[in-house]
């Protein structure tokens, strides 16, 4: 009987892929629905190529192009699981440089705000440490560390913050792992 257990526990528990050490689950459940892994991908930084973070991006239907998947209905689901230690202020020197290369000067002056209650939220993260954001169409919902933080209620802003993985990203493999591709 316990190595029947023991069986059924392994078959639910089932990964797509593993990167840097990574299990990366084929699906996600949000409020009822299931997405399904569309990619994976690994940040590195420097010119050293260091890694930070494993990203998998979950949706409601798999796409590799960024319009559609910009586009596709909510929820969408983002986890960037820690595979090193990274300071709170680079972390948020980064978000700014993203933010600032993906969007407009008007984009950004609608959203500062927003990006602000976001940066201000974010922590310095250890290896295995996490934060998993959630996009809808009118906010942002997401977990730094397994701790649920105060959604940022703006139309838009979920869509604008997703998309610094994608218009004009500094990390291409990063960007091409959670496309699919």
């Amino acid at each position: 009987m316990k190595t029947i257990l023991l069986c059924l526990f392994f078959m639910t528990n089932t990964y797509a892929l593993k990167l840097a050490n990574v299990d990366i689950a084929p699906t996600k459940t949000v409020q009822n629905k299931e997405l399904v892994l569309n990619g994976a991908g690994i940040r590195k930084a420097t010119w050293l190529k260091v890694k930070v973070y494993v990203g998998s991006l979950y949706l409601t239907e798999k796409s590799t192009d960024i319009k559609k998947i910009l586009s596709i209905p909510a929820p969408k689901f983002l986890k960037m699981h820690f595979v090193r230690s990274v300071d709170k202020n680079k972390l948020n020197d980064g978000w700014q440089e993203a933010f600032s290369r993906s969007l407009s000067k008007e984009e950004l002056k609608k959203h500062q705000k927003s990006i602000d209650t976001f940066k201000n939220s974010i922590q310095d993260m250890e290896k295995n440490d996490s934060i998993e954001l959630t996009f809808f169409d009118d906010r942002l919902e997401y977990k730094i560390k397994n701790i649920m933080q105060k959604p940022i209620v703006q139309k838009g802003f979920a869509k604008k913050l997703l998309s610094v993985w994608f218009i004009n990203a500094e990390d291409e493999g990063l960007k091409k792992g959670l496309q699919g591709l």
